[in-house]
């Protein structure tokens, strides 16, 4: 295997500040603020540097949804990891928003996402698409989850529809504590 060069390296920095600096403007600010310009100053690259890593806005917004997507996915396999039917509901529940949402469930982080979804569901079909593939993967660890704790029988788009609207709901009514919220409302599904 090749040896990686130092200006390799400092590529790879420089895409990953660019990836992070764009998901923290869209989750923090929402889609609108992902713009080059606003990323370059984010990321503190010049703004060429996000033309040469993600030619189309579209592209940017994309990947911000993919690496959204891939943290999400390791957090569901740690979730996986802890799950046993011996867990409350509450417990079951509170592993299943992390398998939604990931590791961080700050209000701001879960406000972000849910902004995120919309926006993305409204942007374009290719990222409405990307969406859709998302969710069914998401679907898949959420049915795993439920049957390791014993709750096979719960239906997963009802639990997922249930997270996904008391967030909603809570986040429009400027409630705080949004992940416990989502948290007792989904238990009192599972119970």
């Amino acid at each position: 295997m090749p040896s990686t060069t130092s200006g390799q390296l400092r590529a790879v920095r420089r895409h990953d500040a660019i990836l992070r600096a764009a998901l923290g403007l869209m989750i923090g600010e929402g889609m609108s603020a992902v713009t080059h310009r606003q990323v370059a100053q984010a990321a503190d690259v010049p703004w060429s540097s996000i033309r040469y890593y993600f030619t189309t806005r579209e592209d940017l917004l994309r990947a911000c949804m993919q690496q959204d997507m891939s943290e999400r996915d390791t957090e569901a396999q740690r979730v996986l990891e802890q799950a046993h039917p011996g867990l409350t509901a509450k417990e079951t529940a509170r592993l299943f928003l992390r398998a939604f949402y990931g590791a961080d469930l700050s209000d701001r982080r879960l406000l972000g996402i849910v902004g995120m979804v919309v926006d993305c569901a409204r942007a374009t079909p290719e990222l409405s698409s990307l969406l859709q593939e998302q969710r069914v993967v998401i679907e898949r660890d959420f049915s795993a989850l439920l049957a390791k704790c014993g709750r096979a029988h719960v239906s997963v788009s009802l639990a997922a529809a249930v997270i996904d609207g008391s967030l909603l709901n809570a986040a429009a009514l400027r409630h705080d504590n949004l992940a416990d919220i989502a948290t007792n409302e989904l238990a009192a599904l599972l119970n």
